[in-house]
Order: structure tokens, then sequence, then C-alpha cells
């Protein structure tokens, strides 16, 4: 959905960071970021190709907060002349038009071959399922480093910080293990 777009950015970046960054490195380890929507609508109706973001003073634009993450939306229907042969027939194809150049057609070859595996199909999970799976993981995961915590800390013994937060003491078990 269109108004969710900007918090989602938010979230995939987080989860970019996440990755890029072992407990106790230096910040400084995190790499510059870009988050890319490639949509098939104008996502903020003025024509453009590209609309980027970056983190900004609100009192002087001109100064630039220095995070490192930049936000993209690429508006696959703009008819700007802003963008070359090669990227107009990429967004074209996007918008569900022709293949006409060389890498819309490796593209469309590559589609082809992967509907024919039978295999692919039956154990295909769309990005959305995948991404789903990934966050219940990443949460239980930040649970299972609570409770170790609560009860490093003596406020509760592990069995009653696991009913606290409503993770399976089981499960925390073998997480404690590494299984």
């Amino acid at each position: 959905r269109k108004d969710e777009m900007p918090r989602r950015t938010r979230f995939y970046q987080s989860m970019i960071d996440i990755e890029h960054l072992d407990s106790g490195a230096s910040y400084d380890e995190l790499p510059d970021s870009y988050i890319v929507f490639i949509c098939t609508f104008d996502p903020y109706g003025e024509g453009l190709h590209k609309y980027e973001f970056r983190e900004l003073c609100v009192k002087d634009p001109a100064i630039e907060l220095g995070s490192g993450v930049s936000k993209v939306f690429i508006n696959a229907r703009s008819r700007s002349d802003d963008v070359s042969g090669e990227m107009r027939a990429f967004l074209d194809y996007l918008c569900g038009k022709s293949a006409s150049s060389e890498l819309t057609k490796d593209i469309e070859s590559t589609i082809l071959q992967v509907k024919e595996l039978g295999t692919w199909r039956r154990e295909y999970m769309t990005l959305e399922d995948s991404l789903k799976v990934e966050r219940k993981e990443w949460k239980k995961e930040a649970n299972f480093e609570a409770v170790e915590k609560i009860a490093a800390a003596g406020l509760y013994d592990e069995a009653k910080a696991c009913e606290v937060l409503g993770v399976s003491l089981e499960e925390y078990e073998k997480f404690k293990a590494g299984e």
C-alpha cells in the first residue's frame, strides 16, 4: 500500500542495519545503504522518475545528517526524458510492456525458465511470506536474548522470564544450546 511505503523503508533499513552490525561493534562499520522501491505508479504525484530522500535538518535543509541512508522510490510510469533507453525499456517491461532490450529479453527468458521448473514452483515463497518468517524468527531470537538478560540480572529465573515474555521454555533451551 502506497501509504505504508515510508514506514516500510524504515523497517527495511532497520533489518539491513541489524544484519550488518554485530553487538559491540562500532557504528562506523555500518555501510551506506539504499532502500529502493520500484513502483508502477507515481508515489508522490510529481512525475519524477526518481524520488530520493535523505535525512536533513529541519531548520536548514542544506545540513545533511550524514547517516549514510538513502531511500529511493522509482516511478516506472514517468515519461520524463531523464533516463537511458535501457532504463526506459526496463521500466516499461516492469509496467507490463513487451521485452524490447537485451536486458529485458534476458529477464523474460530467465523468468520463463524458472516457471518451467516445477520444483521451484512448489518450493517458492513470496517475498512477503519470506519476510514474515524472517521477522518472526528475529522477534523470537530477540525474546530469547531478553530472557537471558532478565535471568542474568536476577529479575526472574529463566522459566519465569520465558513465561513473562510469552516464550516457550523448550524453544529457549534449544536456542541456548545452540540448536
